[in-house]
């Protein structure tokens, strides 16, 4: 029995150990899975440069962010938006800007073109 004056030390039992280190264990795997999977995604990406990230992502269960901060993890080319997903940005009901694909950008003048 412990000194009123000694403060309690506590050692964790050796199960609490083992589970806990097979826990570590399971969340190394489940990283190195993870890491798999976004490399997968990437090269899905870099195999299909017309492939968009909103199309990749409900077979994911993740955002189209998500996807996005993949690519861009590994450097995926940017070129995902197409014609169909310009916009066009009013301002005061008159068109202000366009938001274009970063392709098509290039192509017509576009910064570093």
């Amino acid at each position: 029995m412990a000194d009123n004056n000694t403060p309690r030390v506590y050692k964790p039992s050796e199960n609490l150990l083992s589970h806990r280190a097979a826990w570590r264990a399971r969340l190394a795997e489940a990283d190195k899975a993870r890491e798999a999977l976004e490399r997968a995604v990437a090269d899905e990406l870099t195999g299909d440069l017309e492939l968009t990230n909103r199309e990749v992502a409900p077979h994911l269960g993740w955002s189209e962010e998500q996807i996005r901060l993949i690519a861009r993890k590994y450097g995926v080319p940017r070129r995902r938006k197409r014609p169909e997903d310009h916009k066009i940005i009013e301002k005061n009901g008159q068109p202000a800007q366009v938001v274009v694909p970063y392709d098509w950008y290039k192509e017509h003048g576009g910064e570093g073109a």
